[in-house]
């Protein structure tokens, strides 16, 4: 059997996979408001939405065309990126409120965000470990300025893993709101800053 490690493949397994986990961020995001009387206000949940929106947005339009035009033909780095692609995905729907707490009468935001706590932050983690991996596997094709750093030497290979990584192990063991909080602003500037091309 033959696989196939192109764009072409990749991009429609991504567009349904980007369609289903958006129409379920727009559908909460619009239960919640509807549902605003009976849900309790947490900021670091809101500012996780935020950050699917412009997370997916950075993906499908410019990171992944990029990197899977970059990695055809190299299985590895290939299988690696499918797995960068997957696991936000599922980092968002371990965050985000699912339909048996949208149905009860008062839905708590911030126990809806703490409830995966241990899991989604390790989801992060990995997630930039393999997108660090494959920066650094295929810096000679990728543009800098599709990379969250540009990983042209492994010192900062280094960096662009250590301080996601500490940044999230923090979070895994510190409930605390304001941390919570700089972390979601600071992870949605990276991304917001890599689409307008800062």
């Amino acid at each position: 059997m033959k696989f196939n490690y192109d764009y072409a493949t990749h991009q429609w397994v991504l567009s349904i996979m980007v369609g289903f986990f958006l129409s379920k961020v727009i559908t909460t995001l619009a239960k919640h408001i509807s549902n605003r009387e009976n849900t309790t206000f947490y900021l670091p949940y809101y500012l996780q939405m935020l950050m699917a929106f412009i997370y997916f947005i950075y993906v499908w339009y410019g990171y992944s065309p990029t990197i899977s035009l970059a990695g055809e033909g190299q299985r590895i780095v290939f299988l690696l990126m499918i797995i960068g692609d997957l696991i936000p995905v599922l980092f968002f729907q371990l965050v985000l409120a699912d339909e048996e707490d949208l149905q009860k009468e008062i839905v708590d935001l911030e126990t809806v965000y703490f409830r995966n706590i241990k899991v989604w932050p390790a989801l992060a983690i990995v997630y930039f470990i393999v997108t660090g991996i494959n920066e650094y596997l295929l810096q000679d094709v990728m543009p800098d300025s599709i990379m969250i750093i540009n990983s042209s030497s492994f010192g900062k290979l280094v960096f662009r893993i250590v301080i996601p990584v500490s940044v999230y192990l923090i979070t895994i063991f510190w409930k605390n709101e304001r941390w919570h909080t700089y972390t979601a602003v600071l992870m949605c500037l990276t991304f917001g800053s890599l689409i307008f091309g800062y």
